[in-house]
C-alpha cells in the first residue's frame, strides 16, 4: 500500500527532531567547561564529602589562567556532590588581627571539629604551616619574616552558603629552623609541606605536632647533586596557655631522616627531582606520607606520588611518634603531584584516603585513594 505524503511529512519531521537534539547534546558536550579547581597544599575533613583546603599563594602576583593575580585566598572548602564531582568555593574573609598574611601555606591539621545541626554551620579549628616565607622585600637573614609561621586558625564553615564561611587566626607560632632543602640560606624556616596534629590522651588540653620537611631537591653547589632526605620533627601545643614547645628531634640521628620512599623499580624517573614528604596525615595511629617526583622539562610536567607508612603514633613514648622502616606504600599515583592527604578510619579498621593536588599550570585535582 503506498505511503500518504501525510505519513512521509510526519516522519522527516521526526527525524528532523531527532537530528536536532542529537546535535544539541553534541555541542553541549563540546562546550561545556570542565571543572577546573586551584592548586592545592592541605586538606582537612569537615563533613563527609566537604572539606577544608589550603593553597601556597604567595605575597607576590601569581599568574593563573594566564593572568596576573594578587594577594589570593589562602583558603577555601571543596564540596563533593553526589556525582562525585567537587565544587571549589573560596573563603574571601580571613580575619587577620595583628599578623601578617600568611604565605606559601603547604599543609593542614586539625585541632577540634564541631558541627551545629541547627546553625547547619561547622566551627572548625586547624594548624596550617607555611613552608617558608617569600615577600618582596631585600633577603635578610635577621629578619622574622623569613623564619616561616605556624597559623592557628578557627573557621565557621556554613554550609547553607559557603561563600558566607570565615576565618580567625588565633595564634602565630615560629617553625623550627632547619637547613632548607634548597640550599639558600635566606630562608630559615626550611620547607615544611608536612603537617599531623595528634591528641595526647593523658592531658586534653596538649596535642602533639609532628611536622614534616619535604627534602628531595639538590643541595646548592653541590658536584655530584646531593639529594636530601625529608625529615620530621615534633612539638607539644599547649591549648590552654597557647604556647607551641620546643621542636624536638624524633629520630635518633643528627638529621631526623625518614627512610627513602619506596616504589616499584621505574617509577622514579628522576631520583634528584623527589621530595620524601609533600603530605601528612594520621589515620589511626599509623602516619601516612606521600612523595613526589616535581620534575618539568621541555615546558611538560612529569608528575608522580607514592602514599607510603612514615610513622607510628606511640603516645606513650617519648616522643610519641616512630619513624618506621616498613617501606610497603599503598598507591603509586601517575600524572600527578599530591600535596594534600585526608584519611578516615573504617569500621573494618583500615584507611580509606582522599587527596588534592597542586599540579602547577593545570591547576589542581581531587582524588580518592582506596
Amino acid at each position: 500500500m503506498p505511503t500518504s505524503s501525510k505519513s512521509n511529512s510526519s516522519i522527516g519531521k521526526f527525524i528532523a527532531v531527532l537530528l536536532l537534539i542529537a546535535a544539541t547534546i553534541i555541542l553541549a558536550n563540546w562546550f561545556t567547561p570542565k571543572i577546573t579547581l586551584p592548586g592545592f597544599g592541605g586538606i582537612a575533613g569537615i563533613l563527609p564529602d566537604t572539606y577544608l583546603v589550603v593553597h601556597d599563594w604567595k605575597d607576590s602576583e601569581q599568574k593563573l589562567d594566564g593572568v596576573m593575580h594578587k594577594n589570593l585566598d589562602r583558603f577555601g572548602v571543596l564540596a563533593i556532590n553526589a556525582k562525585g564531582r567537587p565544587s571549589y568555593t573560596p573563603i574571601t574573609s580571613l580575619i587577620l588581627g595583628n599578623h601578617n598574611l600568611p604565605s606559601d601555606l603547604e599543609s593542614l591539621c586539625t585541632l577540634s571539629n564541631e558541627y551545629d545541626a541547627h546553625t547547619h554551620r561547622s566551627t572548625i579549628e586547624v594548624l596550617s604551616a607555611e613552608s617558608g616565607h617569600y615577600h618582596d622585600k631585600p633577603a635578610d637573614p635577621n629578619s622574622p619574616y623569613l623564619k616561616g609561621e605556624m597559623y592557628q586558625i578557627n573557621f565557621t564553615i556554613n554550609h547553607g552558603d559557603l561563600s558566607q564561611s570565615k576565618g580567625t587566626v588565633l595564634k602565630v607560632y615560629a617553625l623550627p629552623q632547619h637547613t632548607p632543602s634548597t640550599g639558600k640560606p635566606e630562608l630559615h624556616g626550611g620547607n615544611f609541606e608536612g603537617l599531623v596534629c595528634a591528641s595526647n590522651p593523658k592531658d586534653q588540653n596538649e596535642v602533639f605536632v609532628l611536622i614534616g620537611e619535604r627534602g628531595g631537591e639538590k643541595k646548592q653547589g653541590a658536584n655530584p647533586a646531593i639529594n636530601f632526605r625529608g625529615n620530621l620533627r615534633v612539638a607539644i601545643l599547649d591549648l590552654k596557655r597557647d604556647a607551641m614547645g620546643e621542636w624536638n628531634k624524633l629520630a635518633g640521628n643528627n638529621e631526623w631522616d625518614v627512610y627513602d620512599p619506596p616504589g616499584t623499580k621505574g617509577f622514579w624517573t628522576n631520583r634528584l627531582e623527589k621530595r620524601d614528604i609533600s603530605a601528612l596525615d594520621i589515620c589511626g595511629n599509623a602516619v601516612w606520607a606521600l612523595a613526589t617526583q616535581d620534575e618539568e622539562k621541555d615546558n611538560k610536567s612529569n608528575f608522580k606520588s607514592i602514599l607510603y607508612h612514615v610513622a607510628e603514633f606511640v603516645p606513650d613514648e617519648v616522643p610519641p611518634f616512630r619513624i618506621v622502616d616498613d617501606r610497603s606504600f599503598a598507591r603509586e599515583i601517575e600524572d600527578h603531584k599530591v600535596e594534600g592527604l585526608w584519611g578516615t578510619l573504617t569500621k573494618a579498621g583500615d584507611c580509606t584516603f582522599v587527596a588534592v593536588t597542586d599540579d602547577e599550570d593545570r591547576g589542581g585535582a581531587f582524588l580518592r585513594i582506596p
